[in-house]
């Protein structure tokens, strides 16, 4: 397992987006030869822009997990959502999608995160 966690911050200090990509390209094929999970986590400054090096990672994921808040606005009970989305690489047998309109929701505690279908927990209407 490989984690490569933010990743959005080399693009921030102004490493050039083509190492930038070239670097994501090594790196997933090393992980397909060695038969390792690749995580990346990118962050994107605006939520409706996809900018040049989020549409690379597309392009090669296997799978894109999306965290979003509420689009209802905040809620005491209710932290966000979480979308999982097939990517080009993906065996469409392998796994099931997960989309917004029916993202898994979830609630930060001290302890860590409980997870729920949407609609499902008790203390929302």
């Amino acid at each position: 397992l490989v984690i490569l966690d933010s990743f959005s911050s080399l693009e921030w200090m102004g490493v050039p987006l083509s190492n930038m990509k070239q670097f994501i390209r090594a790196l997933r094929d090393l992980c397909l030869k060695s038969n390792a999970c690749l995580i990346i986590r990118h962050s994107i400054v605006t939520s409706d822009q996809v900018d040049d090096l989020l549409r690379s990672l597309f392009q090669q994921c296997f799978y894109h997990i999306e965290v979003l808040p509420l689009a209802s606005g905040r809620s005491g009970v209710i932290n966000g959502e979480i979308a999982l989305h097939l990517g080009p690489a993906a065996d469409s047998q392998a796994l099931r999608g997960i989309p917004r309109s029916n993202a898994t929701q979830y609630r930060l505690l001290d302890a860590g995160a409980t997870y729920f279908d949407k609609g499902t927990t008790p203390n929302v209407l």
